[in-house]
């Protein structure tokens, strides 16, 4: 149904995920590591400045687009050890927290876009490491704040974007140096995502393709030492442990999301009404290693805003069986302690208009609450990766 308009201001929806058939208890521990007795933590400090351009383009922004981009990265992080048995699943990673302050070509993209600041969570997964060398894969998630969002009468040439507080996501593979037991050097080519899932209009999204340049100084705290007089190692010490047996198990999950869109509109022009969106999902979901599954599951789907699809009828003539649309869909889930990252590629069987395309995509992450319960964010696309 339609509603009014919203003020502009932080919407978080809080979505629920129930999973049945694996309710047996499971321990859940903090993902910053406890300070054992006698031992130390691995801290690290790192800056980066990264170099780009633009991979959105927009017709009437097509010149400002052209200019290069500038950002820089703050980060404050933690090197694992294995203390936990999750690190040492996934090869001792580092992660933690940082702020981001990006550039987005000149003063001209500064007026019509703005300077964005991002506050985000890290976490690189190592995929090589050998003495002074080490490869991973790094992804970042977080809110930026600062953009100069589409007004048709202060801002009408910006068509990009919608919205001051935006998504932020960063992914990017990392090289990194060694070049002393205190400081590293890290090159990353990488990819940068800003939207805002549809909550405003326009959402076109700013995507930039940057190459990367760090550098980390690395720390350490001690609450023993090993002999009197003697320095902590600044290098991390992997623990081992023996692993309990794995058994593949199945689960049942149910999905149950609540949202919020604005309708498109023309540029120029004032933005459209907004309109709630839900939908639940069933998945069978195969644990198949200690951190994957793979699932199949089937989508129903409500959207308010298809009703403008019907421009020849009444709204109140409208069936709400014209609103809604069943789909199925394939997954991947990928587990980080009590993190799970997941990912959907759908298709529709059931649409009563072509609007939205004949197939979608959901990606999002939860973070579990207990052994049966989650809390998740969720962003369903459609025909690729535009935001539905």
């Amino acid at each position: 149904m339609r509603s009014g308009p919203l003020p502009e201001k932080i919407i978080v929806y809080i979505l629920m995920e129930f999973s049945f058939l694996n309710l047996q208890a499971q321990e859940i521990t903090p993902l910053f590591p406890g300070n054992e007795k006698g031992e130390g933590r691995y801290y690290y400090m790192q800056v980066f400045y990264r170099y780009g351009d633009h991979l959105t383009r927009s017709h009437s922004m097509q010149q400002i687009l052209s200019r290069e981009i500038h950002s820089f990265e703050l980060r404050f992080g933690v090197r694992s050890d294995g203390r936990q048995q999750w690190q040492q699943l996934h090869n001792y990673p580092q992660y933690g927290i940082g702020l981001y302050k990006g550039e987005l070509g000149g003063h001209r993209a500064d007026s019509l876009l703005g300077s964005p600041l991002a506050f985000f969570f890290y976490y690189g997964a190592p995929l090589v490491r050998k003495g002074w060398f080490s490869f991973l894969f790094d992804v970042s998630f977080g809110l930026a704040y600062g953009f100069r969002p589409y007004d048709h009468e202060t801002n009408p040439e910006q068509d990009m974007i919608g919205s001051r507080l935006n998504l932020y996501f960063h992914l990017d593979p990392e090289f990194c140096f060694r070049i002393s037991d205190r400081w590293v050097l890290s090159l990353a080519p990488g990819f940068t995502h800003f939207s805002n899932g549809r909550l405003y209009t326009p959402q076109h999204g700013i995507n930039t393709f940057d190459l990367g340049m760090g550098l980390r100084y690395n720390m350490t705290t001690v609450t023993k030492r090993t002999a009197e007089g003697q320095r902590p190692s600044l290098q991390p010490v992997y623990k081992r442990s023996p692993l309990e047996p794995f058994l593949p198990r199945f689960e049942l999950q149910m999905m149950a999301s609540l949202g919020n869109v604005m309708a498109a509109r023309p540029p120029g022009t004032p933005r459209g009404p907004r309109y709630m969106t839900s939908s639940v999902s069933l998945d069978g979901a195969y644990q198949y290693s200690r951190l994957s599954r793979v699932t199949l599951g089937t989508d129903f789907f409500y959207d308010g805003s298809l009703q403008e699809a019907y421009v020849n009828w009444q709204y109140r003539d409208i069936p709400a069986a014209w609103k809604m649309s069943v789909g199925v869909h394939a997954g991947l889930q990928y587990d980080v302690e009590r993190i799970t990252f997941l990912g959907n590629m759908g298709y529709y069987l059931y649409k009563k208009t072509s609007l939205r395309g004949k197939y979608y995509m959901r990606v999002g992450g939860r973070i579990r609450l207990s052994h049966a319960i989650a809390a998740h964010i969720a962003l369903k696309t459609m025909n690729g990766p535009r935001a539905d």
